[in-house]
């Protein structure tokens, strides 16, 4: 879980601060959550999860960020083609297809996003090899 979040740059890459830092939020609310218990003390909380709904919640929900954190980016070719496709799909949201890409247009879907990676890829095997 913590893997992902010691990931470079993180935090400036769009495509990864969507998913890592609602990761990084619910990590930090259960730490807090877990300092607040101890700062109770043993007989003011229940610390058997099975009783203790707040921390349940919370743990499921952390556990549910990292699940989605890590099938999007959970080590270096993914988080490679994520960033790709981020560019990819920008591009084609930056321009006047917006609309339609939005509104999952068919041919858009199939035909154009489908094109223009065929286009960056080969783009980007020309810059490899250069």
């Amino acid at each position: 879980m913590l893997h992902v979040l010691k990931t470079e740059d993180w935090r400036k890459t769009p495509p990864l601060a969507f998913y890592f830092m609602p990761l990084h939020l619910a990590i930090v609310d259960v730490r807090k959550h877990l300092l607040h218990m101890n700062e109770l003390g043993i007989l003011r909380c229940k610390y058997i999860i099975e009783h203790n709904e707040e921390l349940q919640k919370k743990t499921m929900h952390m556990v549910k960020m990292d699940l989605t954190a890590q099938w999007l980016a959970g080590d270096e070719l993914k988080q490679d083609q994520f960033k790709f496709m981020y560019k990819v799909i920008k591009i084609i949201y930056d321009s006047a297809l917006k609309d339609f890409l939005l509104a999952d247009n068919k041919e858009v879907i199939e035909i154009v996003i489908p094109n223009l990676v065929a286009y960056h890829a080969l783009l980007n095997i020309r810059r490899i090899r250069l």
